[in-house]
């Protein structure tokens, strides 16, 4: 009667850690992607200004926006690494018992 408890549990497990990395990868890539179309918006915003000042802004908006693509970038190669790591472990887990 246990084991068959224990079996949905386990069940329960493999299929939580499916969903917690696709909502880990869905939300690092949702962030990068709307902090650049902030920044890209203050960006276009200043391009069409008259003032100096916000020209002058707008150069540090372009400077800031090459910044986050770099940083965008990097982080696309961490969560690889941790994608293909983890999917890694959890099809371990799933084939090899645990002593």
């Amino acid at each position: 009667m246990l084991l068959l408890f224990i079996f949905y549990i386990e069940l329960i497990s493999y299929i939580a850690r499916i969903f917690s990395l696709a909502v880990r990868l869905f939300a690092n890539m949702v962030a990068g992607h709307t902090l650049m179309f902030i920044l890209i918006g203050f960006f276009y915003i200043g391009l069409f200004s008259n003032s100096l000042f916000v020209l002058g802004l707008d150069i540090f908006f372009y400077l800031l926006i090459i910044i986050i693509s770099v940083l965008e970038v990097a982080i696309a190669f961490i969560q690889t690494f941790v994608f293909i790591l983890l999917t890694i472990f959890y099809f371990r887990d799933c084939v090899m018992p645990k002593h």
